[in-house]
């Protein structure tokens, strides 16, 4: 029997639609309500979504098109410029999540290797996850949002 990928988008797009504008008028994070919607609507409590190879295709489009974005409007020379002070940021930015999810997994069982490829996946998710949150709060024309982008990316280049 054939997935109902529609209704599985539709009812993504409605639901998380929802929250997010619930959250924009209260001043969070949009992209806080769509992680909690993705594990509330998926197996792991509802079930109403499942994974599929077209959710993953528009996960990747998604995070390509939101790095592609930010690329396009980020300043060379103000780039530049954030990058010199942003070292510091760029260490403890890859070091603390890599360092956490590395132990999170070693503790849950893995063997050290595959714990090691966990620590190095969820340090690259923190750079799309930080810039998402910083357009949701209109930060990223500030000057902290073009250290905190000239970091990430000198993590994961």
């Amino acid at each position: 029997m054939e997935e109902p990928i529609f209704q599985h988008l539709l009812i993504l797009m409605v639901v998380i639609w929802s929250v997010a504008v619930l959250l924009r008028r209260i001043g969070l994070p949009t992209i806080l309500g769509e992680l909690v919607m993705g594990v509330v609507l998926g197996p792991a409590v509802l079930g109403w979504i499942t994974p599929s190879e077209i959710i993953e295709i528009l996960a990747q489009m998604g995070i390509f098109f939101l790095m592609l974005h930010t690329g396009v409007e980020t300043e060379p020379r103000e780039f530049y410029a954030a990058m010199r002070s942003s070292m510091g940021i760029a260490v403890v930015g890859a070091v603390v999540p890599f360092t956490v999810a590395t132990l999170v997994a070693t503790a849950f069982g893995l063997p050290p290797i595959t714990a090691l490829l966990v620590g190095l996946v969820m340090t690259a998710t923190a750079v799309v996850i930080t810039i998402k949150t910083l357009r949701d709060l209109g930060l990223q024309d500030t000057r902290m949002a073009r250290v905190i982008i000239a970091s990430s990316s000198s993590t994961t280049s």
